[in-house]
């Protein structure tokens, strides 16, 4: 049975891929059900909110939820062991969870034009990312443990309100 959006493999979803359908409202809790998610992509629709249950998608590998009005994460995204990618951009997030540090595979943060305020300090334990883009946004600080990120290819922060560089960085 073919479902739009959505792909099967074994009986189980695999992946959702909802982008651009006026999708609006709530990731709901039984999200958390889908054991074999690997990607998930709902970006360019009017989400509000992520359920929490979404850190049960252990398997995860990829969340795309950029362009919707998404103003919180919830501190399970940091379960998400296995996340390799993952955009908020033009989000409505104004920080991100201290549980983020639990995204040890993370290679590629990307939180462009929104409104974020802060970097939690875990992010250094991200020891995986190779790029950081989290430009055009509100943020006071880049937290000196971003030094241990020594996969960091890229850094991009520029038209934010950072008055100073780490010198770890």
């Amino acid at each position: 049975e073919l479902w739009f959006g959505i792909e099967v493999s074994n009986n189980r979803v695999v992946k959702i891929d909802l982008n651009y359908n006026n999708l609006s409202g709530y990731i709901p809790e039984e999200i958390g059900d889908l054991d074999s998610l690997s990607y998930f992509s709902i970006y360019n629709n009017s989400i509000n909110s992520i359920s929490s249950s979404t850190g049960d998608c252990t398997i995860l590998d990829t969340l795309m939820i950029f362009n919707n009005p998404v103003d919180f994460l919830p501190p399970e995204i940091g379960d998400l062991s296995n996340l390799r990618y993952f955009n908020f951009s033009n989000t409505e997030i104004t920080y991100l969870p201290e549980e983020l540090g639990g995204l040890i595979r993370l290679e590629y943060l990307l939180g462009i034009n929104g409104i974020l305020q802060n970097i939690p300090e875990s992010l250094g334990d991200m020891i995986s990312l190779k790029e950081i883009d989290l430009s055009l946004n509100n943020i006071s600080n880049l937290p000196s443990s971003i030094g241990n990120c020594t996969n960091l290819i890229r850094l991009q922060v520029n038209a934010n309100e950072i008055p100073n560089v780490p010198t770890e960085i």
